[in-house]
């Protein structure tokens, strides 16, 4: 008896496979099926996380299941990576002939891949995986110049909740325009065009993100920094002044932008003097004695662990502002150039009894 072929299960039946399948078996299923004309569109399995990180000479796709089962995937140019233990085996997909050696550990499976172009395998590789899984987060990394197009118009970057884009080589306004038209993640956005600092450029971005972190912030106007509508803000290497912000925190005194909680922001060479003039300032001992927090301590969330010392923020050494609702505020210029602006809120800073210190010994 001859066996059959995968195309010719219907779409019952390979639905059916896809929900008994472990996750690698459902990509392999996927990519075996996708020069088919089989229709097939499994129930997406919610995973962790995908990262992709495009180098000069390979493309890497990592993929992480659940805590213990994660996948590593090198495409590349080169057959060297084809020599060493494991199965080889060969599959075409989008009309290039993929050969592969792979092998698995206790929970990783590894697999190095070689063709006649790794970009385009690997952005289809990426789709195929975006068909199957829902991720938390997806990370792209790349220091390799090419046409990002294909890779700006796939919609299944919106359905993670955390997004992470970082291009190490410059954009022109045409892509620029085409990532803020087309991907809208749903919670967080860590974006970096590197060198990109075109403020006249055309069409409209949305910010309302509840976490925001532009690595290179240069390109960004002061129209559009008014217009952030984010819980968390990180804006670095930006050009804005310490005059800009003081107008910024002047806007949050008069009762807007109450859904920020922290912006961090690099800004040119400023002054403290500078930022709040104008604006009412108390010192913590100050702000505790207010509020009767003397006896207490007050934990502020360290969103910077790996930031050097001196620019670590110190809420303590910070000024504290008060507006007309009764939101408190800390904020702090690190070394002229690193502000802090947090919005004291239920969870942060964590507010606890001071530990009884006992300074009596008993006598024996």
């Amino acid at each position: 008896m001859s066996s059959m072929e995968l195309s010719q299960l219907n779409y019952v039946a390979l639905r059916h496979i896809s929900e008994k399948t472990c996750e690698m078996s459902l990509i392999n299923l996927a990519i075996s099926l996708a020069n088919t004309h089989s229709q097939f569109n499994p129930a997406k399995k919610q995973i962790q996380s995908i990262e992709v990180n495009v180098h000069e000479t390979s493309c890497v796709i990592t993929m992480s299941f659940s805590k213990k089962r994660e996948v590593y995937w090198k495409i590349s140019t080169s057959e060297s990576d084809l020599k060493g233990r494991g199965r080889r085996d060969e599959f075409e997909l989008g009309g290039v002939i993929v050969k592969n050696r792979r092998y698995q550990t206790k929970d990783k499976f590894v697999i190095f891949s070689h063709c006649q172009n790794d970009i385009n395998t690997c952005q289809n590789l990426v789709q195929i995986i975006f068909n199957l899984f829902k991720a938390d987060q997806f990370c792209f990394y790349t220091a390799r110049k090419f046409d990002i197009t294909k890779l700006l118009i796939f919609p299944g970057f919106n359905q993670v909740e955390n997004l992470t884009f970082i291009f190490y080589h410059p954009v022109s306004d045409k892509e620029f325009s085409l990532f803020w038209d087309t991907i809208t993640p749903k919670k967080s956005l860590v974006f970096n065009f590197n060198g990109y600092n075109n403020k006249n450029r055309m069409g409209k971005i949305n910010f309302d993100h509840e976490n925001l972190e532009f690595c290179s912030s240069q390109w960004l106007n002061e129209q559009e920094l008014f217009e952030i509508n984010s819980k968390k803000i990180v804006l670095k290497h930006s050009v804005f002044t310490d005059k800009l912000m003081n107008e910024y925190i002047k806007k949050w005194m008069s009762g807007e932008d109450s859904k920020l909680e922290k912006l961090t922001i690099d800004i040119q060479n400023g002054y403290l003097d500078v930022i709040l003039d104008g604006i009412p300032s108390k010192s913590m001992d100050e702000i505790k004695e207010e509020r009767d927090l003397e006896e207490k301590n007050l934990e502020f969330r360290e969103d910077n662990v790996f930031d050097e010392l001196k620019y670590k923020f110190d809420a303590n050494s910070a000024r504290q502002l008060t507006r007309s609702d009764g939101k408190v505020a800390s904020v702090q210029l690190k070394e002229g150039t690193r502000l802090y602006f947090v919005v004291w809120n239920e969870e942060n800073p964590k507010i606890s009894d001071k530990p009884i210190i006992n300074n009596f010994v008993e006598l024996l």
